[in-house]
């Protein structure tokens, strides 16, 4: 197997791990959304946690969503978003100034393939894995390859789409 290409692998520890923190929080936040009596709280941490997975994925999940089985188990954490997104869109207790917090929820499917899309991208036009800039180091997190300006721009892309996304209701 090689690195840029479209695979089914298992899981490595890195994925169970990952999977596995994420639906704790996932639990964890629909515990913490029945009994949070204050309506700006519970606004504020589903956005949050909307937007925050998308960013989070795209950050640290790089290299895992080459594997399409992980790809694919993030893919139905997106069906799960978008089935609540569906039952809530429309709930009062999650309005926010500019519209419902729920929102970010609606864009995990189509943030997921855009990253695809951006890898696919990046190996046709340079012949390398799309990889995400390190601040710590000169190379990216997973692959000690040096980034290049248009990881930097890759980034800075997927979080305007990101980000607008979330705040188009």
């Amino acid at each position: 197997m090689t690195d840029s290409t479209y695979y089914f692998e298992k899981l490595n520890p890195f994925d169970k791990w990952t999977l596995g923190l994420y639906t704790i929080l996932t639990l964890g936040l629909s515990f913490f959304l029945a009994n949070e009596l204050n309506v700006d709280t519970k606004a504020g941490a589903v956005f949050m946690y909307g937007l925050g997975t998308h960013l989070t994925l795209y950050m640290f999940c790089y290299k895992s969503l080459r594997n399409l089985t992980v790809f694919i188990i993030w893919t139905l954490f997106g069906l799960l978003h978008l089935l609540v997104y569906i039952k809530l869109k429309d709930e009062i207790a999650l309005q926010m100034f500019k519209g419902y917090s729920i929102t970010p929820l609606r864009n995990t499917i189509p943030l997921l393939i855009f990253y695809q899309i951006l890898r696919f991208v990046s190996l046709k036009t340079r012949g390398q894995e799309l990889v995400v800039p390190n601040r710590i180091s000169r190379t990216d997190m997973f692959n000690e390859r040096q980034p290049t300006w248009i990881d930097f721009i890759y980034l800075i892309i997927f979080w305007t789409v990101s980000i607008l996304l979330s705040l188009t209701y």
